[in-house]
């Protein structure tokens, strides 16, 4: 029984993705990535009541992984309720409620989300998306940020 709890979990171990190590002046300094993974950032910038979005572009012969996302807006005119999404993950995407408060010079809560592990594209080459449509009139700032890699 002991033996098969062990290699149950060694081969959990052998399956998980690795972080890599790299040494710095004399200290481990651990990667949250996979080895040979590459970092890649997207961002919508600031847009005022419109689509905020942002990907993890799509590299030929690479799958992309998204890792997490924050959105960050001010209020509107009036309270609004909006549905954002991430698109072309495995499993279909994920849906997300946004709030918006009345009031175009307040500050709504900010939705800040980690996956871990991070998700992959549904097929390589493929572009993972991160979005939050207009959120109405007076809303002017809104911005997605989303992260993982691709490998």
């Amino acid at each position: 029984m002991k033996r098969s709890i062990l290699a149950l979990l060694l081969g959990l171990a052998l399956c998980a993705p690795v972080a890599s190590q790299q040494v710095t002046n004399g200290s481990v300094t651990v990667n949250p990535y996979p080895q040979n993974a590459i970092p890649i950032t997207g961002n919508s910038g600031n847009v005022a009541n419109s689509l905020a979005f942002a990907s993890i572009p799509a590299v030929a012969g690479k799958t992309s992984y998204i890792c997490g996302f924050h959105f960050s807006s001010s209020g509107s005119t009036a309270a609004a309720i909006v549905l954002g999404g991430i698109g072309n993950i495995v499993g279909g995407g994920g849906t997300f409620v946004v709030t918006s408060v009345a009031g175009a010079t307040l500050k709504n809560p900010d939705t800040i989300v980690t996956y871990t592990p991070c998700i992959p594209a549904n097929a390589p080459n493929t572009a993972v998306t991160a979005s939050v449509p207009a959120l109405g009139a007076g809303n002017t700032n809104a911005s997605i940020y989303c992260w993982g890699y691709q490998l």
